[in-house]
């Protein structure tokens, strides 16, 4: 089987003095030789791993992943706990995983097995980092003023936490 493959792009002319000239569009017939290729025997292929989540307490962490291949398509996820090489099943047949995030739940991480009969994909593992309900975000934060005395002392309307720009 012969099947042809279009690349197009914009590449930059050059003069015979080596200086560009300009940006031309350009396209690129590739043949493809597929010798006894079957379809329904192709293995599934991770497009888009999951990513890292940063939650609050009780928040939602999502992990989707997308995969393609031939015939039809299971997904199963795993959870593995704190750095450890076990993984557990946990997510049902779908591309996409959801849990409602507790503070036992960070440090672990997530991934997808996807499979179809010709084989089988597995996605990069993404993390979940759960922050307790309310509270400031590890970096960026900085305390501006305190005011406090030689018993240390405080009253909570003299002192400030300024959030970082952008946040």
């Amino acid at each position: 089987m012969l099947l042809l493959s279009t690349f197009s792009s914009t590449g930059t002319a050059f003069s015979g003095d080596g200086l560009p000239q300009a940006d031309l569009p350009y396209k690129i017939n590739l043949p493809l030789i597929l010798n006894n290729f079957d379809p329904a025997q192709a293995v599934p292929v991770i497009f888009t791993h999951p990513v890292d989540q940063f939650v609050s307490e009780g928040g939602t962490a999502s992990f989707t992943v997308s995969a393609g291949g031939m015939a039809t398509l299971s997904y199963q996820w795993q959870r593995s706990n704190n750095g450890s090489t076990v993984w557990a099943n946990v997510g049902t047949d779908s591309a996409a995983y959801s849990l409602n995030a507790t503070l036992a739940d960070s440090g672990a991480r997530f991934r997808c097995l996807v499979t179809n009969t010709a084989g089988s994909a597995t996605s990069n593992a993404a993390g979940a980092t759960v922050r307790l309900s309310g509270a400031a975000p590890d970096s960026g934060w900085q305390i501006s003023s305190w005011t406090g005395t030689s018993n240390n002392s405080s009253t909570a309307d003299t002192n400030s936490l300024t959030m970082p720009a952008g946040t």
